[in-house]
């Protein structure tokens, strides 16, 4: 597995998501994987991050939207602007939200279970 994904797994719905195996992400600083949704075509990535209890992500920035649905467990993200403003949110079980363009970001895991978190990215058009 490279710095930039994690392993990757098959998935047809949801559901499936809270059994996926997930590895080392060093770009993230937690377990992870991309996962390949039956019929998203090429048009976006899906991501599944697992936050351990207490921890939280790297900070990390996209080029493109990161949409996130929470599969289970609470915590909070927190974007920073390029302006330096900061602005956070908190989050719980099936939570869908959306990081801003550009934006800087983290996920804290801010209990004792660990996080489940499924990401979708729009892929670039060429």
């Amino acid at each position: 597995m490279g710095q930039a994904r994690g392993p990757a797994r098959d998935r047809r719905h949801l559901g499936q998501y809270f059994n996926v195996e997930t590895g080392d992400w060093p770009r993230y600083g937690v377990d992870g994987a991309v996962v390949h949704f039956t019929g998203r075509g090429d048009f976006c990535s899906m991501f599944v991050h697992d936050i351990a209890a207490g921890k939280a992500t790297n900070p990390v920035t996209h080029l493109y939207e990161a949409i996130y649905f929470v599969l289970e467990g609470r915590g909070s993200t927190q974007l920073e602007f390029g302006d330096g403003s900061k602005r956070s949110f908190e989050w719980g079980p099936r939570s869908f939200f959306a990081i801003p363009l550009n934006a800087k970001y983290r996920h804290f895991n801010r209990q004792r279970n660990p996080t489940g978190a499924a990401c979708a990215r729009p892929r670039p058009h060429r």
